[in-house]
């Protein structure tokens, strides 16, 4: 009975560990995404020659990076 406590344990605490690095994973890759496309939200604020088209896309980043770092933030703290 104690053996097979053990390996339900040590499984449990295995697939526990598993998830944890899955979701930190799913975090990184969802920043970095964020991180990209509000990078590509600045190139085109930098190209655009309308001044209201280039004012709205360097908000936009802002608000993608502002979001990505409150998401990733909170994500990150539920998965320690």
């Amino acid at each position: 009975m104690t053996t097979t406590k053990n390996t339900t344990t040590d499984f449990s605490d295995r697939f526990i560990d598993a998830s944890r690095k899955a979701g930190h994973s799913y975090v990184d890759a969802y920043e970095k995404t964020l991180t990209s496309i509000a990078d590509y939200q600045d190139r085109i604020g930098k190209t655009s020659q309308v001044d209201w088209i280039a004012t709205l896309a360097h908000a936009q980043a802002d608000f993608t990076r502002n979001w990505a770092e409150a998401y990733t933030t909170a994500a990150r703290s539920v998965l320690k």
